[in-house]
């Protein structure tokens, strides 16, 4: 490659935008050939490095969004009683009872996941139907998460295409599942203050995409049919305000869970309000910020986000008499006892 200031033969490439997402509407990566050449062309870059490492946040804020909101499924799980699961191609038929008025926590179900061979097929089926709830999980997080770098939201109601698998409940002895690609489903358009714009998408793996982050124009080109209804401006109810961490901060929070216990949310309310508090939690442990942690290099993040997403699995399988539980959470609290381990 050559080198973008002096175009000679160069081997290094800029560390701030290393390893950020690529869409296909990128331009080419650039490379210098000594730290002098890329201290000279920093104006010309400067923009560019900004806005890739904007989209690298919010592709890793959608992933620990995402893992968080399969914790709560499994967590919550009460309408599906599923007693078996036979596969049909890319398809999955779920065999059981669908209780429509089933409350949690008087009527949880034990998530069934030996019934599935893979991530992919056990996603599919938590995910199943989840869509409303999943925007109010992508509402929260990217308002927590991404505070200045988010420039506009957008609530949308979808009807699908090209829908890669089909997920259904039948009665035993009915196998035709339908497969009509054109699906009523909710997600977020999220744009960024670099103007990129992104499908925030959390509930995709019920139609085959476990992507949580899509860019815009991929997402609408490719699999929505036609927007249904537009709500500008979500409104978040700031349930992730974990930018400080402090014993002050873990005790506001703690106050507000008891509150909120005390005047009734909804399950997806009390649980991220709940997570918010391990967040801070984490983050006091560690003495590290989220927004510190969104910026590391790729194996030094993926160490740090993997430790945040046990930590708050183990956390929610930690009260042992709780019926509720997680399968990995319950390992990880077998395997870690009554003490986390900080500082991987």
């Amino acid at each position: 490659m050559d080198c973008s200031k002096c175009k000679k033969l160069a081997k290094l490439t800029c560390g701030g935008c290393k390893g950020c997402p690529v869409i296909p509407e990128d331009g080419p990566v650039v490379h210098y050939c000594s730290a002098e050449c890329q201290r000279a062309d920093w104006n010309n870059h400067k923009q560019t490095c900004f806005r890739l490492k904007d989209r690298q946040i919010i592709y890793r804020v959608a992933e620990i969004t995402q893992k968080f909101f399969y914790i709560f499924l499994e967590l919550t799980w009460c309408h599906w009683d599923i007693e078996a699961v036979e596969r049909i191609g890319q398809d999955l038929v779920l065999r059981g009872q669908f209780f429509e008025n089933s409350k949690w926590p008087a009527d949880y179900i034990v998530f069934p996941s030996r019934l599935f061979v893979n991530t992919e097929d056990r996603e599919a089926v938590l995910g199943h139907r989840a869509c409303r709830e999943a925007t109010i999980w992508e509402t929260e997080f990217s308002s927590g998460f991404l505070k200045g770098i988010i420039a506009k939201t957008e609530h949308l109601d979808v009807r699908t295409k090209n829908n890669k698998r089909h997920v259904q409940m039948l009665p035993r002895g009915i196998s035709n599942i339908q497969t009509t690609d054109h699906v009523l489903h909710e997600m977020l358009k999220v744009t960024l203050r670099s103007g990129e714009a992104f499908a925030f998408d959390i509930a995709g793996a019920q139609y085959g995409y476990p992507e949580p982050i899509t860019p815009w124009k991929q997402y609408k080109e490719g699999r929505i049919l036609n927007i249904v209804n537009t709500i500008s401006s979500p409104k978040s109810a700031n349930l992730v305000d974990v930018e400080e961490y402090s014993l002050e901060k873990m005790a506001h929070l703690h106050r507000k869970m008891l509150s909120d216990e005390e005047h009734g949310m909804h399950m997806s309310g009390d649980t991220i309000a709940t997570m918010a508090f391990h967040l801070v939690e984490w983050q006091m442990d560690e003495k590290m910020s989220l927004k510190d942690m969104w910026k590391l290099p790729e194996e030094k993040f993926r160490t740090k986000a993997d430790d945040l997403v046990d930590f708050i699995e183990w956390k929610f399988n930690s009260v042992c008499e709780k019926p509720w539980f997680t399968v990995r959470g319950r390992k990880l609290q077998q395997t870690v006892g009554s003490r986390w381990v900080h500082g991987k």
